[in-house]
Parts: C-alpha cells; sequence; structure tokens
C-alpha cells in the first residue's frame, strides 16, 4: 500500500506514480493509494497545480503532463474515491463525462465506486477557469469612470465585444450548472412548490464540500445522531459514526457508509417512496 503524508507532490514522487501508471485496473487492489493529506499535483504540460483531497483512496495513480489517470477499486469492505480541486478555479473534465463543480473560491471534482467494482478514469485540468454567476456580474457590471476621450470608448467597445461571446457562453454554462446543484441538492421545480428528492446516491467516508453529504448530516442532525453545526458536506470521522448509530438503529450491518438499505431506510424516515 502506497501512502502519500506530503501536502506537496512534484518531482521526487513522480517515479513512483509512473511505476502505479503500468497496473492495470484487474490488477490494482483496494486502497492501493492513499491520501492522507491535501496534496498537490503539478502538471508540467499545463504549468498548473490541482490538489488531491485528504481521505481519496484508489487502486492506482499516475500523473501525466496534462492528465491524470486514475483506477478506481471498489471492495465489499469499502469504497473507492477521489476528489480533486482546483483554489485557482481551473475548469476540470474527465474521459466519462464528469465536469468540475464550479463555486466561489475553488472547482472540485469527485469520483466514488462501492462493492466490488473497478473504474478508470482520466481526468483533464484546463488552464482555462470558471465563471460563476457573482463574477459575471462583477464582469458586466464592472469598470472605471466615465471619460469623454473618443479612443478609451473605442478601447471599451472593443472590450465589450471580445467578451461578449464567452459571458454569453458562460452565462449558459453556469444555467446548466444551476440545474445539475438543484438535483445534487434534491430540488425539483415542478408548479410551485418545492420537493426534495430521494437519496439516490451512495455518501462514503472522504466526500469533501458535497451537497448530497450535507443533506444527509442535516437528515442525522434532524434525528440527533449528529451534533448540530457539522452540516458541513465533509464526510469525515464524526459523521460515519453518526451513520453507524442510525445503521444500528435500524438494524443494517454498521459499516459507516450510506449504501442502498441505509438510503432506503432514510428516504422512507422521510416519507419519500
Amino acid at each position: 500500500m502506497v501512502k502519500y503524508f506530503s501536502g506537496k507532490y512534484k518531482i521526487a514522487v513522480l517515479a513512483v506514480v509512473g511505476l502505479l501508471a503500468a497496473v492495470s485496473v484487474s490488477a490494482a487492489n483496494y486502497n492501493e493509494v492513499q491520501f492522507t493529506s491535501d496534496t498537490t499535483i503539478y502538471l508540467s504540460g499545463l504549468g498548473i497545480n490541482i490538489t488531491v483531497l485528504e481521505g481519496s483512496n484508489v487502486g492506482s495513480f499516475a500523473v501525466g503532463t496534462s492528465s491524470i489517470t486514475v483506477a478506481l477499486v471498489g471492495d465489499s469492505n469499502g469504497y473507492s474515491n477521489i476528489t480533486f480541486k482546483s483554489s485557482d478555479k481551473y475548469e476540470m473534465d474527465s474521459s466519462d463525462g464528469s465536469k468540475a463543480t464550479c463555486g466561489t473560491n475553488e472547482t472540485t471534482l469527485t469520483f466514488t465506486i462501492g462493492d466490488i467494482k473497478t473504474k478508470t478514469v482520466v481526468v483533464y485540468p484546463r488552464t482555462a477557469t470558471c465563471l460563476t454567476a457573482a463574477s459575471v456580474v462583477t464582469l458586466l457590471g464592472g469598470g472605471g469612470g466615465s471619460s469623454n476621450s473618443q479612443t478609451q470608448q473605442q478601447q471599451q467597445s472593443q472590450e465589450q465585444t471580445q467578451v461578449g461571446d464567452a459571458l454569453r457562453a458562460k452565462i449558459a454554462e453556469l444555467l446548466a450548472q444551476i440545474a445539475s446543484l438543484q438535483a445534487q441538492l434534491g430540488i425539483t421545480t415542478g408548479g410551485s412548490q418545492a420537493t426534495v428528492a430521494p437519496f439516490g446516491a451512495d455518501l462514503v467516508y472522504g466526500l469533501k464540500k458535497n451537497s448530497e453529504a450535507k443533506r444527509l448530516q442535516e437528515f442525522l442532525i434532524s434525528k440527533g445522531y449528529l451534533k448540530a453545526g457539522l452540516n458541513t458536506g465533509n464526510f469525515l470521522s464524526q459523521t460515519m459514526a453518526a451513520v453507524k448509530a442510525y445503521q444500528k438503529a435500524k438494524g443494517i450491518r454498521q459499516t459507516g457508509n450510506a449504501g442502498p438499505l441505509t438510503r432506503a431506510a432514510i428516504n422512507a424516515d422521510l416519507g419519500i417512496k
């Protein structure tokens, strides 16, 4: 088992990672690569840093010059998961079609599988940064003082023309992200009254800033299994302990992860079919 304790993951470690690249998915082992702290990955072809969050664990992990390849290897005793973060808000997409979530201060991209399953994904960070709704408002409403100079007016006109198409594309992307966030939060907009959607995906230890994990925490708080104020969206030790307590009360095997049986019990308690 390979464990990374360093917060900086650069050239000295790439030799080890290069060896892991040769491991096929079928040969990779559950929890073979564990990240015990937030770890910085430098992509030399792009000249940017991407962070792998603490608690991530995969079967194999390989860094290229402009991409990262991971093999997620599930196990009957646990789940394989990994979360990438860019504090510079670089866009990220992947070979399975997943795209990074654009937040106020960062972008994140998470992959998780459970049971006895395997999955290989290639993550492609981009040098382009994402725009939130606040960023678009700033761009549309920002600017310096007025001027009667014809040259300055022409420059402003040129700048507006240059960003116009990009802004329209970003607005369309933001609208799609809003729809995606609504789906993650379990909100549907049919009619005038919002309804809560059922928990439909497994929630496991190590998730960071995850909206479904936050919903789970809010449910556990409402039932008295979790201390108020811990609805952070970070699925760590206290949340796992609360899930185990809930599973014990429901007669479910106490794994600490919210799998199908646990989700079914929660949905039943919420009155959701």
